[in-house]
C-alpha cells in the first residue's frame, strides 16, 4: 500500500511539474511575449534633422491626440524618441524646426501588438523647396521576428501639411 501511495504522489508531482513548465513555455514564448509582457516602450527611435546640409535645431511635440513623447536624449539636429504605444491606432509627433512654417509629422500605424524601432533622417532644401524623410524602420510581426522596412519620402515645402508615415 505504502508503494502505491508514493507511485501515486510521485505520478501527481511529475504532471505537475509538467504543466507548470507548460504554462511557463506558453506564457514566455516569443510572440506571446511581444504582445501581452513587452516592458518597455513599443515605439522607439532617433530623429535627426538637417536644413540645407548643416543640423537645424528642432522642438519635439505630442499630435494633441497621442500620449506623450518622452525625449530620451536630445541635441542640435538630434533626438532620441519614446512612446509607450501600447494601444491600437496612429501615433506619431511632430517636430518644429526653426526656419520652418509648418510642423513635420511622423507617425505610424499601430495595427498590432507590434514593437517599432526606426532612424529617420529629415533633409530640408530650402532652395529646392523640398523635404525629404529617409531612413529604417523595424517592426515585429505577429510571431515576434523583426524585418525591416525602408523609409524614402520627399514632399514639397509648398505643401499645407507635411506628413510622412515611419511605418505601415
Amino acid at each position: 500500500m505504502k508503494t502505491a501511495k508514493k507511485c501515486l504522489v510521485t505520478l501527481i508531482v511529475c504532471l505537475l511539474a509538467v504543466l507548470i513548465l507548460w504554462l511557463i513555455c506558453f506564457f514566455f514564448s516569443k510572440p506571446r511575449y511581444y504582445r501581452l509582457f513587452y516592458p518597455r516602450d513599443r515605439y522607439t527611435g532617433t530623429v535627426t534633422v538637417e536644413m540645407d546640409g548643416e543640423p537645424a535645431v528642432f522642438t519635439v511635440k505630442e499630435r494633441e491626440i497621442e500620449k506623450p513623447v518622452r525625449i530620451l536624449q536630445q541635441g542640435t539636429g538630434f533626438a532620441r524618441l519614446s512612446m509607450r504605444a501600447d494601444d491600437y491606432g496612429i501615433y506619431g509627433f511632430l517636430l518644429h524646426v526653426d526656419g520652418l512654417e509648418q510642423p513635420i509629422e511622423l507617425s505610424s500605424r499601430k495595427w498590432s501588438w507590434q514593437v517599432i524601432r526606426y532612424e529617420v533622417l529629415v533633409s530640408i532644401d530650402r532652395e529646392e523647396g523640398s523635404v525629404s524623410v529617409t531612413g529604417t524602420a523595424r517592426e515585429n510581426n505577429d510571431q515576434g521576428v523583426f524585418f525591416e522596412r525602408p523609409i524614402q519620402e520627399t514632399e514639397s515645402l509648398d505643401e499645407e501639411k507635411l506628413s510622412f508615415p515611419i511605418s505601415w
